[in-house]
């Protein structure tokens, strides 16, 4: 998955698909494995990994929907992770032009990893609120209040 999102930054779109599809039929060969960097790799993760690439990839609508199918059946043991996918979904919200659902899916990003101090998430919604400020959303009331709630942290 690691080689498939390598291949999503760099925009080799065919090659990212391809990597993750091989993920995904080690899966359907092993339920359950580690991959060689050690993370689990499971349906969910493999949801949420496509989604990360369709975003990007700038396919915004792909990227919520697999990210959508993903937190369904995320396990909720693993807090800092979701956190991080909801930061990523609210990126593609933003790609979208979506701001009311982005600030309010940034917020929620922040609040969970806070709670779990998952602070590169933090660190990645502050990114996105930089970007927020900086364009023609900088007074929109959800930009205003999820730049008074990074203020706290």
């Amino acid at each position: 998955m690691i080689l498939s999102e390598a291949r999503a930054k760099a925009q080799h779109i065919q090659e990212c698909w391809r990597m993750i599809g091989l993920a995904e039929s080690s899966l359907e060969q092993r339920p359950s494995f580690r991959e060689r960097s050690y993370r689990g790799c499971n349906p969910s993760l493999i949801l949420a990994h496509k989604g990360v690439d369709a975003l990007l990839l700038q396919d915004y609508d792909r990227a919520l929907r697999l990210m959508e199918k993903s937190l369904k059946t995320y396990n909720p043991t693993q807090t800092p992770a979701h956190a991080r996918l909801l930061a990523r979904k609210a990126e593609a919200y933003y790609g979208l032009h979506m701001i009311d659902e982005c600030t309010i899916t940034a917020e929620e990003a922040v609040i969970l990893a806070e709670s779990v101090g998952a602070s590169n998430t933090i660190t990645r919604v502050k990114s996105l609120y930089t970007t927020l400020a900086l364009s023609e959303w900088k007074r929109e009331p959800g930009v205003r209040r999820l730049g008074a709630l990074l203020v706290t942290q």
